[in-house]
């Protein structure tokens, strides 16, 4: 036997019920604390609150706080490179014509250090010689 409303156990005997039928039916009707009330209700799911929730795939697929921490900022997109950037940005056949030029520079700049290194200590003995011993 469950727990019984001792209010309606004594109405139930006052009114003339007999001690085992008054237990029975104060057992049957649920404790006031137990019952919803109008405020429980209404805050109730409906079928289409139900209806409506998030299944299981449906949050496997929300973005998780790493995600969301890994987000791109105002900030991010607004450096972000444009079409017009882009356009802009070196192609690789700029790339490969810089390298041709930078090889021909490397290869005057070998031709200067040549001719420096080797006719300028001539130039050099031919003043001195000059200047010092007419």
């Amino acid at each position: 036997m469950g727990l019984m409303v001792s209010e309606v156990y004594e109405a139930f005997l006052s009114a003339g019920a007999p001690q085992e039928q008054a237990k029975a039916a104060a057992a049957a009707i649920p404790a006031g604390r137990d019952m919803a009330t109008k405020q429980d209700i209404a805050n109730m799911a409906t079928k289409h609150d139900i209806a409506n929730m998030a299944t299981k795939h449906d949050i496997a697929d929300m973005a998780t706080k790493q995600d969301i921490a890994n987000m791109a900022t105002k900030q991010d997109i607004a450096n972000m490179a444009t079409k017009h950037d882009i356009a802009d940005m070196a192609t690789k056949q700029d790339i490969a014509e810089l390298k041709q030029e930078v090889a021909a520079v490397k290869q005057d700049i070998a031709v200067l250090k040549f001719a420096v290194f080797t006719f300028l200590p001539l130039i050099f003995a031919l003043l001195t010689k000059l200047v010092f011993f007419p």
